[in-house]
């Protein structure tokens, strides 16, 4: 219920279970990309956007709308320009600013797949994993996409410690809570060394100025169901 009322319109993606977590997370990806790449191989209409279910908003309902309508925009209009757009990551680096205005951060690297959009090259990786499988599904998309990966500061999401996980226990969940926690510091320090940006004000759940919303963005409003949205569990 934590995206109730947001202008995400979420419909659940059935997870593929494994023996081995991880092989079975990487699994769910691929099955999902190859399902939406049969309808859209170029990934020309609607964004695809996968949000993991043990996610939580880290900013109000309105101020989580606005930031995402506007990011959405975003990566419409700048289609091949970047691999993929990570909501929520750990062990960021390589940081540049992308955009200001929604703040967005350039990552030589950053990990996670909890709350992506993919372009055409991480749905790829996606793909290619399948064939590999030399590491974690998040890790692999990550290093094949070095520099080509956008992120939002502050993060849109985190990652809930009580939920269960098929990839580590309640210690591993307590880990990567952590390294979140060590990921905001890091942009929040590159963030502050930036001239013109005002740190303080992005920390709030207040609202800014609306831009034109993209077609991603006005298909997704609260209630309307002509935009679908993938999640995996």
């Amino acid at each position: 219920m934590e995206f109730k009322d947001t202008l995400l319109n979420l419909i659940r993606f059935p997870a593929v279970r494994h023996k081995e977590g991880w092989q079975g997370c990487g699994e769910s990806y691929v099955k999902l990309v190859r399902q939406h790449m049969a309808r859209d191989p170029d990934l020309t209409g609607p964004l695809l956007i996968v949000l993991e279910d043990d996610l939580f908003r880290l900013q109000d309902v309105d101020t989580f709308n606005e930031r995402c309508s506007k990011i959405f925009t975003y990566l419409e209009e700048n289609r091949g320009s970047y691999s993929h757009f990570q909501g929520g990551g750990l062990y960021p680096s390589g940081l540049s600013v992308e955009s200001r205005d929604p703040l967005l951060l350039r990552c030589d690297y950053i990990t996670s797949l909890s709350f992506t959009v993919f372009d055409k090259e991480a749905a790829r990786s996606i793909l290619e994993w399948d064939r590999v499988r030399n590491q974690g599904i998040d890790n692999y998309v990550g290093n094949t996409n070095r520099g080509r990966i956008l992120a939002p500061f502050p993060a849109l999401v985190w990652q809930l410690i009580g939920l269960p996980s098929q990839i580590g226990d309640t210690s591993y969940k307590e880990k990567i809570n952590n390294e979140f926690r060590k990921a905001h510091k890091v942009m929040a320090d590159f963030v502050k060394r930036q001239p013109g940006l005002d740190f303080r004000s992005m920390l709030g759940g207040g609202r800014r100025h609306r831009r034109r919303a993209g077609k991603t963005s006005r298909k997704v409003r609260p209630r309307r169901k002509t935009q679908k949205r993938r999640r995996n569990v």
